[in-house]
């Protein structure tokens, strides 16, 4: 029997090719990817093709889960602990100054009762910076400055999602108990890391015992879903949490311990592309759910709320990392503007806003949230790159770009000699074939390596350069120190004294690293 392709399909498929259009069109424009989706957006809902509906559930359960673990296997697990007191500072106290201090101003702006104003607050302070990061790469800014970012947001959605909760269970009870709300958060948020770990713990064990990239593939996509289910269904704790712990064990532990370079390249790229497939998504169906005419009608209350929520971010942000520099941890205060200013909102505010039970003035929430999230996809994102050069903060100029480029041709041109002489001692290839490409081969190295030699000649190029290798052997080393005690190569004393001599190399060599990035 034919079948026909119905209604959801043909949006997917709609949407999908919408999305590698626009893709297409800003490498020609200078526009970020995420913003032009959500114009994008904007006109096809205008043109009526949809509707596209984006629900709290899709974001939350569908969406939510690949995104966090992508971000999550990325994570470098010694970069995300010598970062762990400024990004914990940020996604906790920080974001509860700023959803309490907006949660105040906005009930100042509305007249919403003040419990309702601070839900809002809440729900709308979580950040997004999918835009900003990949700014970030393109620019070449400080890698810990990225770590920062990226961080923070992972840990202040969950912070977000589980106040969120927290509240709107106070409003449909009618009853608050401080101490009560407290242990909730606490109960919510630990349990979800445990809940990861153990998760992350057990795949683990499967992918030390199997050798096949499409299975172990299979394996993160059930835990990065499973983890979540279970730890949001479940047992009703935080899974957020427990996607971003398993996916960070995984990205760690897992990727060295039990998976061949193959499966790391097929786990790799499967999260990308599904990455970005999502994020596609998301806000593609952000701007079609934005009815320009609605938001027309409460523009000023928008641009005051968008004004308060800026406000709010830089009071809960300055403060908290002044504080800790002043005990001691090293943040540039134009990292600081780039932090602040990056706390671009996106789709966990829709998410929540979307799921609002029967509250006072709901439409008028979800409209003012909808209109705040597309200020300030647009007005925070399109300024970023300015103000990232305006501060000196982009790290590649022309001659690093090309020194690059000069590095990783050599390895290429070395990569294929010698493969090229292992297939002509297999007899794979005949000597005078062999002999003309080894010629060819090694003229280009010739070249590539007088490239190298005149753009070492820039101090700026090899400071930079010889950082990053120092830093990457001193990672090497923290590798291997892990392997020989895990094979009982070495006792577990020995290693602890030589990881701590490592760290040690380690601290001082990212000092060096940032007042390179000060200067």
């Amino acid at each position: 029997m034919e079948q026909t392709l119905i209604g959801p399909e043909i949006q997917f498929l709609t949407l999908l090719t919408i999305a590698a259009l626009i893709s297409v069109v800003v490498k020609y424009v200078r526009l970020p990817y995420t913003i032009a989706l959500v114009i994008g957006g904007l006109f096809v809902g205008l043109t009526g093709i949809g509707p596209y509906r984006l629900t709290q559930e899709m974001i939350l359960f569908a969406f939510l889960p690949p995104l966090l673990f992508e971000g999550a296997i990325h994570f470098e697990i010694s970069d995300l602990k010598r970062n762990m007191r400024t990004i914990a500072v940020l996604a906790l106290p920080g974001l509860l100054i700023a959803g309490f201090m907006a949660g105040f101003l906005l009930q100042q702006l509305t007249g919403l009762p003040f419990i309702v104003a601070l839900l809002v607050g809440v729900m709308i302070t979580p950040t997004d910076p999918i835009s900003v990061l990949a700014l970030f790469k393109k620019l070449g800014v400080s890698k810990r400055l990225s770590m920062i970012v990226e961080g923070e947001s992972v840990f202040n959605d969950g912070t977000g999602i589980v106040l969120y909760g927290v509240i709107v269970g106070i409003i449909t009870s009618g009853t608050f108990s401080m101490g009560a709300s407290v242990l909730l958060f606490l109960k919510v948020v630990i349990g979800g890391l445990m809940v990861g770990i153990i998760a992350g713990q057990v795949a683990f064990m499967f992918l030390k015992k199997l050798d096949d990239h499409v299975l172990e593939v299979l394996i993160t996509i059930i835990l990065a879903f499973g983890s979540f289910m279970i730890a949001e269904h479940t047992l009703h704790v935080s899974g957020v949490m427990a996607v971003v712990a398993a996916g960070v064990l995984i990205g760690n532990q897992g990727t060295r311990h039990a998976m061949s370079p193959t499966t790391r390249i097929a786990i790799k790229n499967f999260w990308e592309i599904a990455a970005f497939i999502i994020n596609s998504l998301i806000f593609l169906m952000i701007g079609t759910q934005i009815d320009p005419r609605e938001l027309f009608l409460i523009w000023p209350s928008i641009l005051a709320a968008f004004l308060i929520v800026v406000a709010a971010r830089a009071i809960g942000c300055y403060p908290m990392l002044g504080l800790l520099n002043l005990a001691g941890e090293r943040i540039p205060m134009r990292w600081t503007h780039v932090i602040n200013w990056g706390g671009i909102h996106g789709s966990i505010p829709i998410a929540l806003a979307l799921g609002l039970p029967d509250i006072p003035q709901r439409d008028f929430i979800v409209s003012l949230v909808f209109g705040v999230v597309f200020l300030s996809l647009t007005v925070q994102g399109l300024t970023m790159s300015p103000l990232i050069r305006f501060l000196g903060l982009a790290g590649r100029d022309e001659r690093d770009e090309l020194y690059e480029r000069a590095v990783a041709r050599t390895v290429i041109i070395n990569r294929s000699l010698e493969d090229l002489k292992r297939k002509r001692v297999e007899g794979r290839v005949s000597p005078a074939t062999a002999t003309r490409l080894t010629y060819e081969l090694e003229e280009e190295l010739k070249n590539v390596g007088e490239e190298m030699a005149e753009l070492e000649t820039t101090p700026e190029v090899m400071t930079s350069r010889e950082l990053m290798l120092r830093r990457s052997l001193l990672m090497l080393q923290k590798s291997t120190l892990t392997e020989l005690l895990m094979g009982g190569e070495i006792s577990h004393d020995n290693a602890e004294e030589l990881a701590r001599r490592l760290d040690h190399d380690l601290e001082n060599l990212e000092g060096r690293i940032e007042v390179e990035d000060k200067e």
